[in-house]
Formats: C-alpha cells, structure tokens, sequence
C-alpha cells in the first residue's frame, strides 16, 4: 500500500502515512520515539512543538497545510542507518565531503585526512543522532563534546577547542560547517609549522601523523615525543589517535558515495 499524503494524520491515526510523519519530525529533532506508525501522546506533543515553531496552527493535527509546509522545507525523508565504520565514512564523505573540498583548497592536506580526523573526533556523535533519523543541520548544532566538569570544550565535527579559540567558539561560528572545517584546516597548519623543524628528521610519513597527533594532544607534546625517540602517539588518547586517523584515511579513499 502506497502512501496518502493528502490524509489528515491526528492523534490515534495508524498507518505509513505516520510513520513517515515520525521519520520527518526525528529528523528534525521534534520526536525520538520508535517509528511504528502510531500517532501517540508523544507524537501529537511532538506535532504541536513542531506547528508553533513554524508558525502553523499548533492543534497536533497534520492537514494539508501543516504537510505542505513539511515537504516545502525538507529536500528528503532518509530511513538511513550508520552500522559500520564504513557507513560513518560514507555519511562524513557525502555529508562533509563538499566542506571539506572547500576548506583544503590551497593546503597540504586532503579530504581523506579531514574526514578521518571528524571521524575520529566526533564518529560516535554522528552514529548516534543518524541513527535516531536527525537530519545534517540538527546533528550540526549537536556537535559538542569533550564534557569536563559541566563544561563542553569540544565543538564541531572536528572538536574545534573553546580553550585554545574561545573567540572561534564564543562566536557561534562553529555551528556553521565550512567555518568549521576552514577552522580545523588552520588548526592543522598551526601545528605543521611549529613541527616543522623536526620535517626532514621524520620524513614525510611520519611527519604527517605527527601533525595529526598534534592535532589531538597539542604540537608540544608532540615535539617532547620526538625529542625522547618515543612513538608519535605516545601523548595521544589512547595511544593511538594518528595511527587510527591514517588508518581511516585509506577506508575514506575506498568509500563510493
């Protein structure tokens, strides 16, 4: 049985034409229920928050206007699951992928590097609300992490540091992506020029992964690695942060979107 976009959806409705309606308003934020086609309690608060943030009559009936409105504003309703790593890579790919493009013009890195460093920092967040069906501008101003003594110190995809750019963070900037993603790339050159010096002793493998690890616990712990002949990632959480970068750098490279 196909979908009736003209039948009025209220509360106690059943059928695929509310499940659709639950699916639009996960996306959205307004409902984080199970999709099972049933226009419950929670579905009709969820429809009433969602008309009076758009300036609908908030009656919790779903008509014509307030169906209008709902396909007007949403490019597509996606029943999309992240299972595996090479799922989140796919999402960072089609999602970031454009961002990212934009961001590294001009630099030394590239889109495989920039999408394994947010899928490193931020890879369980994105699971997460995909999964329960947000869509990318929800899952964007959700992008906070590293919560320490009630603070967040992590923002954006790429987890740009309220300590170190308060004024970046403080701002509002980070909520839009390709402000983040330009942020993260100067980031990364920050640290690529203060190690510079060590450039030719590495090589360039491994000069790489030391920008990386930088990235995640700061080019000085990086440089006392160096200095001590320890591993990269020695100062890194969990010991592993470039290595697993790189690692997903080569799955990003293989990923078809």
């Amino acid at each position: 049985m196909g979908k009736d976009f003209s039948k009025t959806l209220k509360l106690w409705s059943t059928g695929a034409e509310v499940e659709l309606w639950q699916k639009l308003l996960k996306q959205k934020g307004y409902f984080a229920e199970e999709v099972d086609g049933v226009f419950g309690d929670k579905l009709n608060a969820a429809t009433k928050k969602y008309q009076a943030a758009n300036g609908l009559l908030n009656d919790g009936v779903v008509g014509k206007i307030t169906w209008g409105f709902a396909f007007a504003n949403v490019k597509e309703v996606k029943d999309e699951h992240i299972k595996t790593e090479v799922n989140l890579l796919a999402w960072i790919k089609r999602d970031l992928g454009p961002y990212i493009k934009k961001a590294i013009a001009g630099s030394i890195f590239t889109e495989d590097w920039l999408g394994a460093i947010a899928a490193r920092e931020t890879g369980f967040l994105i699971i997460r609300y995909v999964n329960k069906g947000y869509d990318l501008d929800t899952i964007t101003k959700l992008m906070k992490g590293d919560f320490n003594n009630g603070i967040y110190h992590g923002f954006s995809f790429w987890q740009i540091d309220i300590r170190s750019f308060p004024e970046f963070i403080n701002s509002g900037k980070w909520l839009d992506i390709q402000a983040s993603a330009n942020k993260a790339v100067d980031v990364l050159t920050g640290k690529m020029k203060y190690l510079k010096k060590h450039e030719e002793k590495l090589g360039e493998y491994w000069f790489s992964r030391a920008i990386t690890a930088a990235y995640n616990c700061g080019e000085g712990n990086v440089e006392k690695a160096i200095l001590a002949g320890k591993d990269i990632d020695s100062r890194t959480f969990n010991k592993d942060y470039s290595k697993e970068v790189f690692r997903m750098k080569e799955v990003y490279k293989s990923v078809n979107i």
